[in-house]
């Protein structure tokens, strides 16, 4: 018998949904054939970490503040959530989250992302994936048993 592959929601339920929307991450917890959902991490300016690819909100994420970010209507309504919202809704839908870190400050955001997933028992539910060498050097440093990705750009 082939394996059956492995379904994962792209910034929560690929295009059904608007993307990285907590009504997207609790689509795919409703799927029973979804089993993991992949989503990235951004630090705002005030240092909220937020769930959000960057472009579908205007503003750079990093310059802005968590309520600027959240005046952005992402569809039907929603709006850039906070990542602890967005691992409630996983948690509670059962669902492996694929966190792919982003921005440029790096560090805090390893750190604050790794720290909040751990008071919310999810280190075990979680991989952690970056373009960035030095987050995943950080992520083994903190939490050696969580599994990482290392992606890259075609061609590099």
């Amino acid at each position: 018998a082939m394996p059956v592959p492995e379904i994962q929601g792209h910034r929560g339920y690929g295009d059904l949904e608007p993307h990285n929307t907590l009504r997207a991450f609790r689509a795919a917890a409703a799927d029973p054939a979804v089993q993991s959902v992949e989503f990235d991490v951004r630090r705002s300016a005030d240092g909220h970490l937020v769930v959000t690819h960057g472009p579908e909100v205007g503003p750079v994420v990093d310059r802005a503040t968590l309520e600027e970010l959240q005046r952005t209507d992402l569809g039907r309504g929603e709006r850039v959530p906070r990542l602890a919202d967005v691992v409630d809704a996983c948690m509670a839908g059962g669902l492996i989250m694929n966190v792919e870190l982003k921005g440029d400050e790096a560090q805090e955001n390893v750190a604050g992302t790794m720290d909040l997933l751990k008071r919310k028992g999810a280190l075990g539910s979680c991989q952690i994936s970056s373009f960035d060498r030095r987050m995943l050097q950080q992520v083994i440093e903190i939490a050696p048993e969580v599994p990482i990705g290392a992606l890259y750009h075609a061609g590099t």
